[in-house]
């Protein structure tokens, strides 16, 4: 029995050394577990340490029992948790401690509890991520809060129920609300009274049934002054962790000027269209392609088509063919260049008939300066051409009756004068024998006859009228020489120069400037002699008729000198300059000049 009980014995205290190992290594095992975890004594020696505070000490836990845990404890974290030891020490109470190391790259949360045998556990827990967690939290809601108080946006957040948790000073600003008297109330309140049957009666409960259709919305708001303000809203479901809406924030912008201008432009519109389907000319309006994009009420029925018809390039077909090339043409140059169009041109109206019409393009541009296209007018000119006609009929008789009297007037003046002249130059020459007398006589009455048919010469050109450039101009000059000298008695005296065929615009000019000045010469000069010099190439013109006569005070342009007015439009219509020099009793001076590169 005895060996029995001895064997009993040794295998009860074997079990209850086993269960003390068990029970050794599974508080060892939690106490590792923490983040790190010691026992001191009341003298401050280390009974524990676990592995992480071993780690943090730098040896191994075996090796820290009996240190000094004040030895080993960073200064800057003993400074930070010594009083609250010392107090727990002191006091035999619990304690907390935080501690923060190296400007917060390193933080911690400690707490000391009191042991029976007086001594302490103290737990610390490196709190660095937390502790960064929360700083990176406020300072993004720091930059959140920043952020939303400097945008020019009205800011709201309102819960599920339509009340006001938050606005933006902006919002506070726009609606004229303080925070704090608008905030727990009603959203609704930003919102006018709505007219029966309208689109903002129910717009709240709406967006919080179907906040994923109503991302966005534009609609009107009211301020606390009553002031009406038309927004643009961008509207968030915030939803809990069950997904259910918990708070809706909405980012909010001032549209009113431009709903006013978009207003303002579609009434323009109206009014334009209006004013333009009841002005009785065709007005139209193109794109920047050159395509028609509008058409006034009077253009479709003038035409008998309709709108689609005529849109883009369906205007084409109206024009008469003999006058489409040149007309499409410069519309279309007229728009690669962005300029003014203008053009004339048959078209085929609703009757059948073909009409003219003048149209008139000017550049629509956008408020940028960029360009739009045209719009114009085209009023039927019809009648106006038929009465220019019948009027240029009336002018081109006018003319040639005046032509023709300033025929019959040069006849009279020039070649009846000298026949009469040299007729009685004739017959005194029957009634006197002298032969010195007869000889001065008949040289007379020759230097007559060759006048009269010089200037018989020239009328005849005039009369066939097409025909001054075909002949030579040093006969022409010699022609209205030789009239001269018979007409007025003065010697003419020629200087010629013409190496080069001159252009024919420029030959005529110098003719009829000649013609003018030497009438100028026979009628008013009183001069007794006269000098035409011409100097003339292919490239450059002067021509100078001088007189000796009596001058006269000439002032510029003056509308009474008709002579001279005539001389100078010949010599503008060819890109010539026509100057005169004169002064009473000094003669006068005619000088035309003309250079091919001034053309």
């Amino acid at each position: 029995m005895t060996d029995n009980n001895e064997h009993v014995e040794q295998f009860e205290r074997e079990e209850l050394v086993r269960a003390l190992q068990a029970r050794e290594r599974f508080l060892t095992g939690v106490l590792g577990s923490l983040e790190s975890f010691v026992t001191i004594d009341d003298a401050w020696r280390i009974t524990f340490a676990n592995a992480t505070a071993a780690r943090m000490a730098g040896a191994p836990p075996e090796q820290l029992v009996g240190v000094d845990v004040r030895e080993i404890t960073p200064p800057e974290l003993l400074e930070q948790a010594l009083p609250a030891l010392m107090r727990a020490l002191r006091e035999q109470v619990g304690v907390e401690f935080g501690a923060a190391m190296a400007g917060r790259e390193s933080s911690f949360r400690g707490r000391a509890y009191p042991l029976a045998d007086g001594g302490l556990a103290v737990y610390l827990r490196d709190v660095t991520a937390e502790v960064h967690a929360v700083l990176e939290r406020e300072a993004s809601e720091q930059r959140y809060r920043e952020l939303v108080e400097s945008v020019n946006s009205a800011i709201l957040r309102w819960t599920s129920e339509g009340t006001l948790t938050f606005l933006n000073g902006y919002a506070e600003q726009l609606f004229g609300w303080d925070a704090e008297e608008i905030l727990g109330q009603h959203v609704s309140m930003l919102l006018p009274e709505p007219a029966p049957g309208s689109d903002t009666a129910d717009l709240v409960e709406t967006i919080l049934e179907q906040p994923e259709r109503y991302q966005t919305s534009i609609n009107e708001n009211v301020c606390k002054d009553g002031r009406r303000l038309w927004m643009a809203w961008t509207n968030y479901a915030i939803r809990d962790e069950r997904g259910e809406l918990s708070e809706v924030h909405a980012v909010g912008n001032d549209i009113t000027e431009l709903v006013r201008a978009q207003t303002a432009l579609q009434e323009s519109e109206e009014r334009f269209r209006t004013l333009a389907d009841q002005s009785p000319f065709l007005i139209w309006v193109t794109g920047v392609e050159g395509g028609i994009e509008f058409v006034n009420r009077t253009y479709l029925e003038f035409f008998g088509v309709s709108e689609d018809e005529v849109t883009g390039t369906g205007w084409t077909p109206l024009v008469h063919a003999d006058d489409a090339e040149r007309y499409v043409g410069e519309f279309m140059a007229a728009m690669r260049e962005k300029r003014p169009f203008v053009c004339e041109a048959r078209v085929l109206c609703a009757s059948g008939e073909w009409r003219w019409v003048e149209s008139h393009g000017v550049p629509r541009l956008s408020s940028s300066g960029e360009f739009l296209g045209l719009v114009g007018s085209s009023p039927d000119v019809t009648d106006r051409r038929l009465t220019e006609q019948a009027l240029r009929r009336t002018e081109a008789e006018k003319a040639a009756q005046q032509e023709r009297l300033r025929l019959a007037r040069d006849l009279h003046d020039s070649v009846t004068q000298a026949l009469f002249a040299a007729t009685l130059k004739a017959e005194a020459l029957t009634a006197d024998g002298d032969p010195a007398t007869v000889d001065a006589i008949a040289e007379e009455v020759r230097r007559l006859n060759r006048g009269a048919l010089a200037q018989m010469r020239t009328l005849l050109l005039e009369l066939r009228g097409d025909a001054l450039e075909e002949v030579p101009l040093a006969q022409l000059l010699r022609n209205l020489s030789e009239a001269t000298e018979s007409r007025a008695g003065v010697d003419v005296w020629l200087s010629l120069e013409c190496r080069d065929e001159m252009v024919a615009s420029v030959h005529v000019a110098v003719y009829r400037i000649t013609q003018e000045a030497l009438n100028n010469v026979a009628r008013h000069a009183g001069a007794a002699n006269a000098w035409v010099d011409l100097s003339a190439d292919g490239s450059a013109v002067r021509l100078s008729v001088r007189d000796d006569g009596r001058g006269f005070h000439a002032a510029p342009r003056d509308p009474s000198h008709l002579g001279l007015t005539l001389m100078r439009e010949q010599a503008e219509e060819v890109g010539g300059r026509l100057t005169l020099e004169t002064e009473p009793g000094s003669g006068t001076l005619v000088r035309f000049d003309w250079k091919a590169a001034d053309r």
